[in-house]
């Protein structure tokens, strides 16, 4: 049901093809890794998904945990629910201990978003 539901904010948050959405949702997606908001009446209105994922600095290989389909229902925007959600993930991972977070931010305007939870660009 979870997953179904995720599937579907997706689809109203981001304009990614079918093709694409299926893709990530049978290879990418996993429900030990998403976090979801639901409203009052039982509706996801934001999710988000910490995929696993490795980095190699130097010599040294770390599992980092990447922040993926960070979204919110246009209805439900500004009112601090991706901060909850954001902050959940950072108490999973740390539990998970996973030491670093990392995103791509899909405009220029999230920099500042995520920028206010501690993300800094490390890549030009």
């Amino acid at each position: 049901m979870m997953k179904r539901e995720v599937m579907e904010l997706w689809r109203v948050c981001f304009d990614d093809t079918e093709e694409f959405i299926q893709f990530y949702f049978d290879k990418k997606y996993k429900e030990e890794n998403a976090l979801v908001y639901w409203d009052e009446q039982g509706a996801a209105i934001a999710a988000l998904q910490t995929l696993l994922y490795p980095m190699t600095f130097g010599v040294t290989q770390i599992v980092t945990g990447y922040i993926s389909g960070a979204c919110t229902h246009p209805l439900a925007r500004a009112r601090g629910v991706m901060t909850k959600l954001l902050r959940e993930a950072f108490y999973v991972m740390r539990g998970r201990k996973i030491p670093v977070s990392t995103l791509i931010p899909a405009s220029e305007w999230l920099y500042d978003y995520y920028g206010k939870m501690g993300y800094v660009p490390v890549f030009d």
